[in-house]
């Protein structure tokens, strides 16, 4: 009996493919989120020659970066690229300046496409700024105001913690003002509909698994909705895509796969 691949994060299902074909395979099995790829449209269709900045808040495995990834294929959204940064690799010492200068070159870079469609800068692994100075997280929100101003960039930084976001959204008052398109500071997701998840694990393995059926796996559709069934007893806030996908695996391993 084969094993079952089952990834629980986006960052599993990335290292599964090439880069080439990542969006290919990806788009046959993650769930549009429509509601929330209408305000990140809104954002994106008001940015003309100033950027702007909002919050993607969710709760941990909701599918934060598999949202902001699929912006990539998603065509009705006037997003022309994403592009990621992974922030543990620009922060450094007591400040903030590698990774401003980061996003500095990115938008330099992208502005001269700006009539082809906007471009937008994920702000990877950067949940709180906390643990720099008052002065220092003034003096970056300060800066990447004055380089939205005449940069056409929308910048997504996902977080995981309102009150991380209200700190933040404290400072950017004080120094910021123009950083945020009027009531949307912050995009809430919450992920995937429940009634979706069976359909959605069922076409995940499919993807992940080169095309096997549940059958080569021992398991069978009445096995993905009992897992439903016991992943609906957790507690809400841990009813999450990737918390379903582990009871999946874990019972799928019980089963002798």
């Amino acid at each position: 009996m084969k094993q079952l691949v089952l990834p629980l994060t986006f960052e599993e299902v990335n290292q599964q493919f090439e880069s080439s074909e990542v969006d290919a395979r990806m788009v046959e099995f993650v769930s549009p989120l429509i509601d929330t790829e209408s305000e990140v449209s809104k954002i994106a269709a008001s940015i003309s020659n100033s950027g702007k900045l909002s919050f993607i808040l969710g709760h941990p495995g909701v599918g934060k970066s598999t949202f902001l990834h699929s912006l990539n294929w998603r065509k009705h959204i006037p997003i022309r690229k994403v592009i990621d940064i992974n922030a543990n690799e620009f922060l450094e010492g007591d400040n903030l300046n590698s990774l401003f200068n980061e996003i500095s070159a990115i938008c330099k870079r992208e502005t001269p496409y700006k009539d082809q469609g906007i471009s937008a800068i994920v702000l990877n692994y950067l949940e709180s700024i906390d643990e720099y100075g008052e002065s220092t997280i003034k003096a970056f929100f300060r800066r990447l105001n004055g380089l939205l101003r005449t940069q056409p960039i929308l910048i997504l930084w996902p977080v995981t913690s309102e009150d991380d976001v209200s700190q933040m959204l404290k400072y950017t008052k004080q120094v910021a003002g123009t950083l945020f398109t009027r009531d949307k500071q912050i995009i809430q997701i919450t992920g995937p509909k429940l009634e979706d998840y069976v359909d959605i694990a069922n076409s995940t393995i499919k993807v992940m698994n080169d095309g096997s059926e549940l059958s080569d796996f021992g398991l069978t559709n009445d096995d993905l909705l009992e897992t439903f069934t016991e992943f609906k007893t957790t507690p809400k806030i841990d009813q999450n895509l990737s918390e379903s996908k582990g009871i999946l695996l874990t019972d799928s391993i019980k089963m002798g796969n």
